[in-house]
């Protein structure tokens, strides 16, 4: 298991267990590099994935601490989006191409400037309706051989049963933005009608990450549920 997993996967049983108390501060990262025996870099890695978890929170010029139950309980605990009939959804491939990739997309992917990587623009439907819009990028050697019908039909079916690799977890980003041309062209949605961006990051069991993608959901098919639990 890369290392920066295996910190990450004992400081959450830590969290867990208690060893760390929510709202306590845990040891500075300098502190940890010495209890781990890793490099700074490979100690960031580790609390990242933390943080994006919600478990631990990063307090400027103070240390990183186990967020405390009152945070926990004024924010959502459970929070997720759902698309009506999501079992029909259906994914049809209209862009497939291997590009080297640009700056931006490397780093979310974290590979190399120009390494190249699949790109594929989907067009999401529920019964005939089209409801969404999404660009995918995939580093080329996570997934030789991708074909389009291992997308459209399920990307993680192929890569688990195919492949035998292990999506860990994965980070969405939601956003509201304005539609632009692409949007408009596709969706059919107007000039300045709004759309929700979600950005998703999946990474495997190694640590390393198989995908990135930007789906663009017409706004009307967005339910958020949220349960706010306060004892």
């Amino acid at each position: 298991m890369i290392k920066y997993i295996e910190i990450s996967n004992q400081i959450r049983d830590k969290i867990k267990d208690g060893t760390y108390q929510p709202a306590e501060r845990i040891p500075y990262e300098h502190e940890l590099c010495d209890i781990y025996h890793c490099h700074k870099e490979t100690m960031k890695k580790a609390l990242d994935i933390l943080v994006k978890e919600g478990l631990l929170i990063r307090k400027r010029g103070a240390g990183t601490f186990v967020k405390s139950r009152n945070v926990y309980d004024k924010s959502p605990r459970l929070l997720n989006y759902r698309l009506n009939m999501i079992e029909s959804l259906k994914n049809q491939v209209l862009q497939f191409e291997v590009i080297p990739c640009h700056e931006d997309i490397a780093k979310k992917l974290e590979i190399e400037k120009e390494d190249f990587v699949y790109h594929l623009l989907c067009l999401q439907s529920i019964e005939n309706e089209v409801i969404g819009l999404e660009d995918l990028y995939i580093p080329i050697f996570k997934v030789p051989r991708l074909h389009v019908k291992d997308v459209e039909c399920s990307l993680y079916d192929y890569v688990k049963h195919e492949l035998g690799l292990e999506i860990q977890y994965i980070f969405r980003q939601l956003k509201g933005v304005l539609s632009t041309s692409l949007e408009q062209q596709y969706l059919g949605l107007k000039e300045l009608e709004p759309c929700i961006q979600i950005h998703k990051t999946s990474y495997l069991s190694d640590g390393s990450i198989l995908e990135y993608r930007v789906l663009r959901l017409k706004y009307r098919y967005f339910d958020i549920q949220v349960l706010t639990i306060l004892s």
